[in-house]
């Protein structure tokens, strides 16, 4: 009997043991899985989920009262200001990290980012602290370099194109230090150079700012076969648009004194530059002239890449650079370019093998005669 009552006991105290609910895994941590999710897609190059990652992070810190809002703060100003150069959405994550400090915050980068997202900006102040903190050893030459260029597209926005001038030619310094890994940064900061001594009329400077792109543009990856298109090709096709527009702003003033485009010998960095397609362009639709550039700078260049087709079609049109970089000029290609066939000269077909790519060069221009 004895037996029976500890069994029932035992087989009571199994029971009651099985009806227990097993205790809940740990939640995730929101402000990590948020800030994972950002660097990821920042690495990758998706600013756009970048953001939304940031302002998650953001939000979910502050939301947990935690110590690291002001560097997740900091995360959000850069990428708002560096990537899509908007500084309005800038400023309040700026002032904030600046403000909370906290760990992680470097209180100089901060005091950078709000100057440069600061309304009046104030492109001077920011030019000397910038030059400050690259002084320093151990820099990130990196953040210093984007503050200027972004800088420096910022003051032409602003339509203060000698501040442009001063802030990308602190790029172009910083680029040089950092060394032949950053050729692509250095492209763009002599091409920013260059287009900001066009507004000035500084157009000696600007070609010799933008033929000097134009040759380290040649060590940077040609490789590009695919039907996308490389940040290579962009950065120089970028160079080459604003010595367009060099050449006809100086033709719209009435000047003839206009440099011409230095002739690159081949080597072996350049030496899969497509070779030039013998072709004749058979227009069926003129380029419209865009009636609302003529309130703005009134010339601009667009370079296009297409495939060209064995019946003479102009197939997968896609804008490479366009300067200066508006709304205007492109639409405009695009809306007739698909209608241009061309003409192969007979007997010679030298970029087949290519498959028969073209980048077509577009001025914009008035004529003042």
């Amino acid at each position: 009997m004895r037996g029976a009552v500890i069994a029932a006991v035992f087989l009571a105290a199994a029971c009651g043991a099985s009806a227990q609910t097993p205790p809940a895994p740990p939640a995730p941590n929101a402000i990590m899985t948020h800030y994972r999710a950002y660097a990821a897609a920042e690495a990758r190059g998706d600013y756009v989920a970048a953001r939304t990652s940031a302002q998650a992070a953001l939000a979910a810190a502050e939301a947990a009262g935690s110590p690291r809002v002001g560097v997740l703060a900091t995360n959000l100003a850069r990428l708002e200001a560096l990537q899509f150069n908007d500084m309005e959405r800038a400023r309040g994550p700026a002032k904030r990290a600046l403000e909370l400090g906290g760990e992680g915050v470097d209180s100089e980068e901060a005091q950078i980012l709000v100057t440069l997202a600061g309304s009046p900006a104030r492109f001077e102040a920011l030019d000397e602290l910038v030059a400050a903190r690259a002084a320093k050893p151990g820099s990130d030459l990196g953040f210093l370099f984007e503050v200027s260029r972004a800088s420096g597209l910022w003051s032409l926005r602003d339509e203060r194109p000698r501040a442009a001038v001063v802030a990308f030619r602190r790029a172009v310094a910083i680029a040089e230090r950092i060394g032949p890994q950053a050729n692509m940064e250095l492209v763009i900061a002599l091409t920013g150079l260059g287009a900001a001594h066009v507004y000035v009329e500084q157009f000696e400077e600007s070609a010799a700012a933008l033929n000097r792109a134009l040759d380290v543009g040649q060590t940077l990856d040609r490789n590009n076969v695919g039907a996308g298109v490389s940040r290579a090709e962009r950065v120089r096709g970028a160079a080459d648009a604003w010595y367009a527009v060099l050449r006809s702003y100086m033709y719209s003033l009435g000047r003839r004194d206009i440099p011409e485009l230095r002739e690159r010998p081949a080597t072996e960095e350049n030496s899969t530059k497509l070779p030039p397609c013998p072709v004749r362009y058979l227009k069926r639709k003129e380029i419209e002239y865009p009636s609302k550039a003529l309130d703005k700078l009134a010339v601009g260049t667009v370079i296009v890449r297409v495939v060209l087709t064995e019946d003479g079609a102009i197939e997968n049109p896609q804008i490479i650079a366009t300067a200066p970089s508006n709304e205007f000029f492109a639409p405009a290609v695009m809306a007739a370019i698909s209608t241009w066939r061309v003409e192969w000269q007979a007997g010679s077909r030298p970029c087949q093998n290519r498959a028969d790519r073209y980048y077509i060069r577009i001025p914009f221009f008035i004529d003042p005669e």
